[in-house]
């Protein structure tokens, strides 16, 4: 959405950004601070953002029911990624958890504080508990938060009249019997949930789905700036329409403020990374999780907080996805 309404002239894309954000969500994502977590105060845009993205699993009749974002036990989430909008508004840097990194989670909810796979803090406590798990892992401040509904990804997918992804290999889902061949695969809204949720059947498993993630999200964006989409008004409407209602976000982010300050970002703009991993255990009464590679990864987010991400990056292309081919 920031991409796309930033392409036109200011004064219609204020005009079009008032009218798209009414459609949006507000929640409450943020709690009190972690006791010992130094943490500045949430950015404006005027600077440098962390944007924390969340994809919802939610079995909620109406799954961005601002209600429901901090009852515990009520949602899922199998995608997180923190986005790093650079200060001088040029780049963008989306960075992938893994669902299954075994990091501490603070007090909150039902958790009694300690080791566990990230993606349990919004189980157990909500958007605020996993704010606060993602702020204690970076060492950073979440600035704004964006919740998007898988149901509502469908809807984006569909409103675009689909988006191609190139696939390296064919591969098939043993758990939902969905198979991708070799080459381009014109994906719609359905097709493109199972496509990026694929673990099973996966040589990588959970990489290689964060792998099809980036590489799905920068098809997505493409779709959505390319020439087709900007000069059809209704295709426009639609999308925007569409991706909108998809979202929730926390109280304090204005679509108008996102859309004047990171005008001039495109989608060929944003680099996407994955946060280095050292390997795999097993936990006794957590089962399977991913060790962080606790150097590395505290030399990224390091660069996250000082700006400099585009320095690290360059010294350690390993974390960056081809977002070309998926596996």
């Amino acid at each position: 959405m920031l991409t796309v309404i930033g392409g036109g002239l200011v004064g219609t894309v204020m005009a079009a950004a008032n009218k798209y954000d009414n459609n949006v969500q507000r929640i409450q994502a943020f709690g009190t601070p972690s006791p010992g977590v130094k943490t500045r105060a949430r950015a404006t845009l005027s600077g440098a953002a962390n944007i924390l993205i969340v994809g919802s699993d939610s079995r909620a009749k109406d799954p961005l029911d601002p209600k429901q974002f901090n009852v515990v036990g009520t949602q899922r989430t199998d995608t997180i990624m923190l986005m790093h909008l650079q200060a001088d508004h040029k780049h963008g840097f989306v960075i992938s958890i893994p669902r299954d990194s075994y990091v501490y989670i603070p007090p909150g909810g039902n958790s009694q504080g300690g080791k566990l796979k990230i993606n349990a803090a919004y189980a157990y406590g909500g958007i605020q508990l996993l704010v606060k798990t993602v702020e204690q892992f970076t060492g950073d401040t979440i600035d704004h938060v964006v919740v998007i509904s898988f149901q509502g990804l469908e809807s984006v997918v569909n409103a675009l009249d689909g988006v191609d992804v190139t696939v390296d290999h064919t591969t098939h889902d043993p758990e939902t019997h969905k198979t991708f061949t070799k080459g381009v695969n014109h994906l719609d809204g359905e097709q493109a949930l199972f496509y990026v949720r694929q673990r099973h059947g996966l040589d990588g498993g959970d990489f290689d789905r964060i792998k099809r993630q980036h590489q799905f999200l920068a098809a997505l964006l493409s779709k959505a700036g390319s020439t087709g989409t900007l000069t059809n008004p209704i295709k426009l409407n639609r999308f925007l329409s569409a991706a909108s209602k998809s979202i929730a976000v926390d109280e304090g982010l204005q679509l108008t403020d996102l859309v004047f300050q990171f005008r001039s970002l495109r989608p060929r703009d944003f680099t996407f990374v994955t946060t280095p991993i050292a390997g795999d255990a097993k936990v006794p009464g957590v089962g399977d999780v991913l060790v962080v590679d606790h150097v590395r990864a505290a030399q990224m987010f390091t660069a996250m907080t000082a700006d400099t991400l585009a320095a690290w990056v360059a010294a350690n292309p390993q974390f960056v996805s081809n977002q070309t081919h998926g596996a």
